[in-house]
C-alpha cells in the first residue's frame, strides 16, 4: 500500500514539473558518459556498462556547438554538455530526420530534445554519446 500512495506521488511530482514517468527514468548524460569512459573504466567494465544504456529512451538538454547534414533526410547536431569532458567542443551526437528543425538551430543556442541512445566513441577524458530518432522541440 505505502509503495502504490509513493509511487502516485511521484507520477504527480513528475506530472507537475513538466515530466513524464517514462522520460524520468531514463539514464542521466553524466552517468552514461562515466559509464563508458575509458580513463575511467576498464574496457570489460566499459563494455558492461553500455550494455545498460543502448537502446535506452532519454530526454536531454544542452547547447548546440554546430549542426551538419547527414544527406537530404538527415542532420547531426553537435551538442555540449559542459558538465563533463568536451571533444573538440561537444560530447554529444544527434542523429534527427526532422532537417527543418536542425536547419534554424544557432551555436550556442540551448535546446531539449528526446532521442536513443545508440552509439558512443571513447576518448580521453570522457566520450561522445551518439543519440538516433532526435526529436527537436
Amino acid at each position: 500500500m505505502k509503495t502504490a500512495i509513493l509511487t502516485l506521488w511521484c507520477a504527480a511530482f513528475l506530472a507537475v514539473a513538466g515530466l513524464s514517468p517514462a522520460l524520468a527514468a531514463g539514464p542521466v548524460f553524466g552517468n552514461v558518459v562515466d559509464g563508458v569512459d575509458g580513463h575511467k573504466n576498464t574496457k570489460l567494465a566499459t563494455k558492461e556498462n553500455w550494455k545498460k544504456f543502448k537502446g535506452q529512451a532519454v530526454s536531454w538538454s544542452g547547447v548546440v556547438h554546430d549542426v551538419d547534414s547527414k544527406g537530404s533526410k538527415e542532420a547531426k547536431i553537435y551538442v555540449a554538455d559542459k558538465s563533463r569532458p568536451l571533444y573538440k567542443g561537444y560530447n554529444m551526437a544527434l542523429i534527427t530526420h526532422e532537417v527543418d528543425k536542425a536547419a534554424n538551430l544557432r551555436r550556442g543556442q540551448s535546446i531539449r530534445f528526446k532521442g536513443i541512445i545508440d552509439s558512443f566513441d571513447s576518448k580521453n577524458p570522457g566520450a561522445v554519446i551518439e543519440l538516433k530518432d532526435v526529436q527537436l522541440p
